[in-house]
């Protein structure tokens, strides 16, 4: 049967299509109050609710971030969902999809889908709307930002088989899939062992420079470190379409400088914030930090980056004649260097430094030419490390397309499931 619907093409003559609104019970998710303490629960306590970062990167959420109270459900009118409930994000990660495997309620960017019984399964419905990922962006209200209503999503249409050719097929999958999860899991596991291997030969080439040679607090052989301007001093109205580059924290990674979510003040705001002032080849280092992107990190600003400020929270620090840039971002960076920041940082409620706690961070401090050779080897090997991450990386994605083909294959009717299970 042609559906003439262009994601989904030809199905078995003998299956419906039908939107969404007549194969599942839709229940609208909210917010309470998030200044109310009555409304939000202790973590092992309550009832969970489920936010976008709690759902988007599984297939069965099992545990919440947060939980509300009786009276918070009460306030915002929520009807929790039992285990099965399928949740669609309609806002930021629009088409996630994801399984309550627990009694939750969820926020407003996500819609619970309950399956009418005898009409659809919970996980057939799950691996159906999977597959309709791809009309998606014909539904979309903005070309901005990619968001869909309760109404939208009630009217995508899904191919409906019968319950028995449901359940074979989500057992066909359910085969399938895992052992290509199994797949990715394997290629996952090796990019951690990678970035672990690459820590474990930063640390232990500091370590060998800490034992050959003396250390000091990275005051002693600086010239200067300066911190962005606070407040209002810089804020997002200030920015322009150019003129001065502004450092960022996103702009420094680890002993890297990325070029990314550029911006700019007018020249002539700059010029009144030329205490703050950088240029190519200064250093910068992140004031704050979480896991990802440790505090302390640091990177040198590249030529194409310009001159301009640092904001708020990011250090130019320049060198003094015993050390190298590139030597100073390479140690700050480092897993010691790391371990040290979180130390002094240690009490505050947020994992935060200031310019006392950087210059007193203790660094060895070897002869240039053994600065220039320890950071040639440290940048060959994290190279080569690099290569084998991204080919890792890739093969992820590869894995993931031929999922989401091998489920959209089997939930249209493309592959014949019966007798393969």
């Amino acid at each position: 049967m042609n559906t003439d619907i262009e994601w989904l093409g030809r199905v078995p003559a003998t299956w419906l299509v039908k939107p969404i609104k007549l194969v599942a019970e839709m229940i609208a998710g909210g917010t309470p109050d998030t200044e109310n303490r009555d409304y939000w629960a202790e973590p092992e306590s309550g009832t969970g609710w489920v936010a976008i970062s709690d759902m988007s990167t599984t297939a069965s959420v099992v545990s919440t971030t947060k939980t509300l109270t009786d009276a918070g459900i009460a306030a915002a009118r929520l009807t929790p969902g039992e285990a099965g409930t399928v949740l669609f994000a309609m806002y930021a990660s629009v088409g996630e999809v994801s399984q309550l495997a627990m009694r939750a309620t969820w926020n407003q960017a996500l819609l619970g889908l309950q399956p009418i019984e005898g009409v659809v399964s919970s996980q057939f419905l799950f691996y159906a709307l999977k597959s309709a990922k791809a009309q998606l962006p014909f539904l979309y209200r903005s070309n901005t930002q990619n968001n869909l209503n309760a109404q939208q999503v009630s009217n995508i249409k899904l191919p409906i088989p019968s319950v028995a050719e449901q359940n074979q097929i989500v057992a066909y999958l359910g085969v399938q899939t895992a052992k290509i999860d199994m797949l990715i899991e394997k290629q996952e596991r090796l990019v951690e062992t990678l970035a672990e291997r690459l820590d474990a030969g930063w640390s232990s080439a500091v370590s060998d420079l800490m034992r050959d040679f003396p250390s000091a607090p990275l005051r002693r052989v600086i010239e200067s470190i300066v911190d962005g301007p606070f407040g209002s001093s810089l804020t997002s109205a200030h920015y322009s379409d150019g003129g001065a580059s502004v450092v960022r924290l996103g702009n420094i990674g680890i002993d890297e400088f990325k070029m990314v979510d550029r911006a700019f003040v007018p020249l002539e705001y700059a010029q009144s914030l030329s205490a703050h002032a950088m240029r190519p080849g200064d250093i910068v280092v992140a004031g704050l930090g979480d896991e990802r992107m440790p505090l302390g990190r640091a990177a040198i600003v590249p030529e194409t980056f310009g001159t301009g400020i640092v904001k708020a929270d990011c250090y130019r620090v320049r060198p003094g004649p015993r050390v190298t840039a590139e030597y100073i971002s390479w140690v700050l960076s480092s897993p010691q260097s790391r371990t040290q920041f979180r130390a002094l940082s240690r009490g505050s409620t947020r994992q935060r430094l200031n310019t006392q706690v950087v210059r007193d961070v203790v660094i060895p401090i070897p002869t240039l030419a053994v600065q220039t050779d320890a950071v040639a080897q440290a940048h060959g090997a994290r190279e080569a490390n690099s290569t084998l991450a991204a080919k890792a990386r890739e093969m992820i994605d590869i894995l993931k397309e031929r999922r989401q083909a091998l489920i959209s294959a089997a939930v249209t009717g493309k592959i014949d499931v019966r007798g393969l299970v």
